[in-house]
């Protein structure tokens, strides 16, 4: 189950982050019930992303 989430928020991620926060906020939407794990998983990426550009 995890690699699925994984793989999702990997491709709504990268067809996002090109374009803008809209297309994000709308794959959310479309999550459904995962939205909640799938904002974990962002909120950790993001803290992970900030830890490496400290380094």
């Amino acid at each position: 189950m995890k690699i699925h989430l994984y793989t999702l928020l990997w491709i709504g991620l990268t067809t996002s982050c090109s374009t803008s926060d809209t297309k994000l906020e709308r794959a959310l939407e479309q999550s459904g019930t995962n939205r909640k794990e799938l904002e974990k998983v962002l909120s950790r990426l993001q803290q992970e992303n900030l830890k490496i550009n400290e380094m």
